[in-house]
């Protein structure tokens, strides 16, 4: 049975790092690691915990996790002027308790000012960390829910962009020069899918919650 979400603390949360970001006062701009990890301490406080952080100490993968957020970010590119392009988000995807680490990848990497902010969203990939032994190691393919859904969409910008009408002129445009690329990226996204879906999962898969 899935546990109810309850909110953990900030003030009971006694990791150093998540009291050192949290109290500093940083922004995206000034410094794009430690913002990610001020996101994940703010995201704490809406975490399926069932109990509070103060009753029973920092939740042990919450360090694994800023961890894991600080060594992605550091080998992640920049763009022109430095800044993340890459996100990176919690989700309790099959609410255990714990929360999985979501790295979004957008395909244009260091090239992301051609790309508007409607038709960003269908060229991202997205891998998933799972909390194992201690660590959070890359899972994406235990989800099998998860890239159904991401196939799903991938398939709904498929068809928008062999026939953009419904989206703005700008999407359009941009289109119009790259409709071919944009679509051989998304089949490349449906047949990355497929791949995982077809690799044998361990007996004790991440299906969603009844």
């Amino acid at each position: 049975m899935a546990r109810p979400n309850k909110a953990l603390k900030l003030t009971g949360l006694r990791h150093p790092q998540v009291r050192a970001i949290a109290s500093g006062g940083v922004t995206s701009r000034e410094d794009p690691v430690k913002w990610q990890a001020l996101l994940l301490c703010l995201v704490l406080t809406g975490s399926a915990g069932g109990v509070s952080a103060q009753e029973h100490g920092d939740p042990k993968w919450v360090g694994a996790a800023l961890t894991l957020i600080a060594r992605l970010s550091k080998h992640a590119p920049r763009d022109q002027h430095g800044f993340l392009e890459r996100r990176y988000h919690l989700s309790d995807l099959n609410q255990d308790g714990i929360m999985e680490v979501l790295e979004i990848i957008p395909y244009y990497e260091g090239r992301l000012e051609f790309m508007n902010a409607e038709l960003g969203p269908a060229f991202e990939w997205i891998n998933i960390y799972q909390y194992q032994d201690r660590d959070y190691r890359e899972a994406t393919v235990q989800y099998p829910f998860f890239l159904t859904k991401r196939r799903i969409g991938y398939e709904f910008w498929l068809r928008l962009i062999d026939n953009p009408v419904n989206l703005t002129p700008d999407s359009r445009g941009v289109i119009r020069a790259n409709r071919d690329e944009f679509l051989g990226i998304l089949n490349g996204y449906l047949a990355k899918i497929d791949r995982l879906r077809s690799t044998p999962l361990p007996k004790k898969s991440m299906e969603p919650p009844r």
